[in-house]
C-alpha cells in the first residue's frame, strides 16, 4: 500500500492533489488544522469515488509540539511513508508570530515543513518513485534571504515575507536533493508552483478573496489546473529531483506543464546551506540523511 501525506489538502490546490493521489490508490492523509473542513473535504471525495483511501491527522505547521504530535500519530499507523506533499501555506497580513516565536508565513510556509520533513523522511522507502514534494510560487524570484533578520524583525512587508518563505521552500527543495543524492538516498526531492491559480482560501480578508474570486479569477487558471505540477511530481516516471516544474509558457507562468529554465538562475547553492543550517539552529534539530 502506498501512502501519502498532502499538507493543507482540506481545499484548493492541497484538495485537488489528495484527490488524485487517492484516485491512482495511494491511501493518503489529509494532514490539515481545521478538523471541520478536512472531514467535509474527505466527504466531498468519497463522493466523487466512495472507495478511496483517506483518513485525517491534525497538523498545525505553526507550532512545532503539534507537529511532534501528527508525527506521532501517523506513526502509530503508518510504518512507511512514499509520498509527502509540502503544499498548505498561508499569506498573512499584519506581523503575527507563531507559537514558537516565528514570523507567522515564514514559520509555517517554510519551517513547518522544514521541520516536518526532517521527521518524516526515515520512514521514506529508498525508491525513486519516494517523493518529497514542495510547493513554492512564482513570487520565489522576488524573495531575499536576509539571514540576519529571517522573522522580518527590522523590516516587515507582507508580500516580501510570503516570497522569502516561497524562495526558501525553493532553496530546500533543491538543497534537500543534492543531500539526498550524496547520501546514495534515491528518494527525490522536487519543488512545483502551480502558476497563477485561483485560490482564494490562503488570504484571510473577505473583500479580497471576494474580488479573487469573482473579478481576477476567470482570468486564472482553476485549482485543478494548478494541482497537476504536484501531482506529476508524485506520480511521474519523467521527474527530476532537484528540479522546479511547473507552467513553462508565457514568464513560466502560464501554459504546458514542464521543467523551468528560470528557476537555477535564482538557486545559490551557498545560500541554500547556510539557510539549511540556520533552520537546524531554529528548529534545533539535526537533519542528516
Amino acid at each position: 500500500m502506498n501512502v501519502a501525506i498532502v499538507t493543507g489538502a482540506n481545499s484548493g490546490i492541497g484538495y485537488e492533489t489528495a484527490l488524485a493521489l487517492a484516485q491512482e490508490g495511494h491511501e493518503v492523509v489529509l494532514a490539515c488544522r481545521n478538523e471541520e473542513r478536512a472531514l467535509w473535504a474527505i466527504e466531498k471525495m468519497r463522493a466523487v469515488q466512495d472507495n478511496l483511501k483517506l483518513r485525517f491527522i491534525k497538523l498545525d505547521l505553526s507550532s512545532k509540539r503539534h507537529i511532534d504530535e501528527f508525527v506521532i500519530r501517523f506513526r502509530t499507523v503508518y510504518d512507511h511513508l512514499d509520498v509527502l506533499i509540502n503544499n498548505a501555506g498561508v499569506l498573512w497580513g499584519k506581523y503575527q508570530l507563531t507559537e514558537d516565536g516565528f514570523e507567522r508565513m515564514f514559520g509555517v510556509n517554510y519551517l513547518g515543513h522544514f521541520y516536518l520533513t526532517q521527521q518524516l523522511v526515515a520512514l521514506m522507502p529508498d525508491s525513486f518513485s519516494s517523493r518529497i514534494v514542495t510547493i513554492t510560487s512564482m513570487l520565489y524570484r522576488y524573495g531575499k534571504i536576509d539571514l540576519e533578520d529571517l522573522q522580518s524583525k527590522k523590516k516587515y512587508h507582507r508580500m516580501g515575507s510570503y516570497a522569502q518563505s516561497k524562495f526558501a521552500n525553493l532553496l530546500f527543495a533543491m538543497e534537500l536533493n543534492e543531500r539526498l543524492k550524496a547520501s546514495g538516498k534515491k528518494i527525490l526531492s522536487i519543488a512545483v508552483h502551480p502558476g497563477v491559480v485561483m485560490s482564494t482560501n490562503i488570504v484571510p480578508n473577505p473583500i479580497i478573496r471576494f474580488l479573487a474570486k469573482y473579478i481576477i479569477g476567470p482570468f486564472l487558471s482553476s485549482a485543478k489546473k494548478g494541482a497537476r505540477p504536484a501531482i506529476e511530481a508524485a506520480l511521474s516516471n519523467h521527474i527530476e529531483g532537484g528540479a522546479l516544474y511547473g507552467p513553462i509558457g508565457l514568464f513560466e507562468v502560464f501554459g504546458k506543464f514542464g521543467k523551468s529554465k528560470r528557476a537555477h538562475r535564482y538557486y545559490d547553492a551557498k545560500l541554500a546551506v547556510k539557510l539549511w543550517n540556520k533552520s537546524e539552529d531554529l528548529m534545533n534539530v539535526s537533519f542528516s540523511l
